[in-house]
């Protein structure tokens, strides 16, 4: 099941925990119901153990800043950070503020999360100049190599 996390979700304080799935919209301070900062974000994150993955945005240049912004703007504990399993970059590409599109520029696996700081591996990265996607690293993880490129090629992104 998919719960939508906001000001108003009772989700993350029940003891609701059946693998499913919350969605936070954004990891930010913008004070829509369904952005989320601070301890509201904390909340989310703390509902993990009991059995739910999370699908959130971030807005950061670099993965060391989107963690920066989990661990030290938000007080997100490293133990609770360290639950995010992949890390998918995207960039927008053409003129701001209305690009004409939006790529996946990297694909980062997360082992853990150490002093706030990411201990990751970059599994895929684009080729703005080629305008494709490319293999790194194999990840150890979240799944075959094969398994997220056809993953990837059934959303477009290669």
């Amino acid at each position: 099941e998919i719960y939508q996390c906001d000001w108003s979700s009772d989700v993350c304080s029940s003891d609701l925990g059946d693998d499913g799935y919350l969605v936070l919209s954004e990891v930010s301070p913008a004070g829509f119901p369904d952005y989320l900062w601070g301890r509201d974000a904390q909340h989310v994150f703390e509902a993990l153990p009991r059995g739910f993955s999370l699908a959130t945005a971030l807005h950061a240049g670099t993965l060391d800043e989107a963690f920066e912004v989990l661990t030290a703007w938000n007080g997100i504990p490293d133990a609770l950070a360290s639950r995010i399993d992949l890390v998918t970059y995207i960039v927008s590409v053409g003129p701001w503020p209305r690009p004409t599109r939006r790529a996946v520029a990297a694909m980062y696996e997360v082992d853990a999360v150490v002093d706030g700081q990411p201990q990751a591996r970059l599994l895929h990265r684009w080729d703005a100049s080629l305008d494709r996607f490319e293999s790194v690293e194999a990840p150890r993880t979240i799944g075959t190599d094969a398994d997220l490129g056809a993953a990837l090629r059934h959303f477009g992104a290669v």
